[in-house]
């Protein structure tokens, strides 16, 4: 699996597996799907932001089948799904936000506003 990330929106993604991805659905975190070759927060293509909330409850090999289903069509957006979830720098000891260069930064799931962990 290639490491990537990407910016969109002020929010910085980073890709994971589809076992974490499942794993950060169940926990009820957002989760971005997007075909294997397109690049995602283009503008052409608008990639799927899906949580548990947002979802109705409905499981993850439902949602990632319907996704699959439509958007994965072909060769040149990629045979299967790529996963991301959104990431910053915090400081290891306070947990307030830093820069990534940052003596004791380390790298966390961005939590929305209200969810509880």
């Amino acid at each position: 699996m290639k490491q990537r990330t990407y910016t969109d929106g002020g929010k910085t993604y980073t890709r994971i597996s589809k076992a974490k991805a499942r794993a950060a659905y169940n926990a009820g975190l957002e989760v971005v799907l997007c075909p294997v070759n397109l690049k995602p927060g283009a503008l052409w293509y608008q990639e799927a932001h899906v949580d548990k909330e947002c979802s109705g409850n409905e499981s993850f090999e439902n949602l990632l089948n319907a996704f699959e289903f439509y958007h994965i069509c072909n060769t040149q957006t990629g045979r299967y799904t790529a996963f991301y979830i959104p990431v910053r720098y915090v400081d290891r000891f306070s947990g307030e936000p830093c820069n990534p260069g940052d003596a004791g930064s380390i790298l966390e799931y961005d939590y929305k506003e209200g969810v509880e962990v």
